[in-house]
């Protein structure tokens, strides 16, 4: 299908039938990529304050936090403020389900973490925070010239996750031109089976776990296929860490770079990579801070734990 209908009235009219603003979010998302620094950080100072002062209003677990260290929203007011409050952990949040909850939230879906750092988080996200996150991806993808619409393989997931692709969501991905192929279990036979499938098409974009890519890259050599001849404009690779032999092999053997991306289930985009190779943290939608084992801020080019505020 053409990428203009597709991108101006399919997926558009896909997220307004589910309630999700994400075209206002990322029609908000370039304009912040036009801001200058200044005028980002007083974007982000701004975007904070309104955060804190909804979750203290809404959030009775926010509120009970702050009440019993004397804490207003006032006293939140930058991101160097957070340092204020405690870090909240997967253990609070299963032991504080209810109180977690917004007081006026609407409908909430359920998701859950992977389980690869222990037992799987499951936690509630609102409808708008969902469309942040679709939002971020069309932003990255955007960066790279390309948008939903464009013919994009999927190496991805489980056989659950794949076999949760009843007829409504094949069809779904049929008409925004996405295809899941399940990253479980690899072999060389099952990758011999979907190099035969890459091969029958063009495709725009892959979107994949790098351990994932590059075992179907390095079958591809290993069987003297030119996977060049499919045009991937760019891979898309998240989940895990990206290693240079990674990247080299699957740029060498694609014929295309390999954009790195950074996030989590249960913090969303937090960075991703551009084109000209910087990697750049969403700082109009999430707060990425570098702490020591005490939770206190480092300074920049020190190595510490990562916390997020989303």
């Amino acid at each position: 299908m053409n990428r203009w209908l597709t991108f101006n009235v399919l997926f558009k009219f896909h997220e307004w039938a589910k309630g999700h603003p994400t075209y206002a979010i990322l029609r908000e998302m370039e304009a912040a990529d036009r801001l200058s620094a200044g005028d980002f950080a007083e974007l982000q100072n701004r975007r904070l304050q309104e955060f804190i002062g909804y979750t203290y209003n809404h959030v009775p677990y926010v509120r009970r936090t702050m009440s019993t260290l004397g804490l207003e929203p006032k006293d939140i007011r930058k991101a160097g403020d957070l340092h204020k409050l405690p870090l909240v952990t997967k253990s609070d949040i299963r032991q504080n389900k209810d109180l977690n909850r917004s007081e006026v939230a609407g409908k909430l879906g359920s998701f859950s973490t992977g389980g690869s750092t222990g037992e799987p988080l499951v936690f509630p996200l609102g409808k708008r925070r969902i469309a942040s996150r679709v939002a971020c991806r069309q932003r990255v993808s955007r960066w790279w010239g390309l948008c939903v619409g464009d013919s994009e393989l999927a190496l991805w997931g489980s056989p659950l996750e794949v076999g949760r692709q009843d007829w409504l969501r094949g069809l779904r991905d049929n008409l925004l031109s996405t295809t899941l192929l399940s990253a479980y279990e690899l072999n060389e036979d099952t990758i011999s089976s979907y190099l035969d499938f890459l091969e029958r098409r063009k495709w725009k974009q892959i979107f994949s776990y790098p351990s994932s890519l590059y075992l179907l890259c390095r079958v591809a050599q290993k069987q003297g296929r030119d996977l060049r001849k499919l045009d991937v404009q760019v891979a898309f690779v998240t989940s895990e860490m990206l290693y240079s032999y990674q990247r080299e092999l699957i740029t060498a053997t694609l014929g295309c770079p390999v954009a790195n991306g950074y996030g989590g289930r249960d913090s969303g985009f937090i960075a991703h990579e551009c084109p000209q190779g910087g990697m750049h943290v969403m700082a109009d939608a999430v707060i990425a801070e570098i702490v020591d084992n005490e939770g206190r801020p480092l300074p920049p080019g020190e190595t510490g734990q990562i916390v997020v505020t989303d």
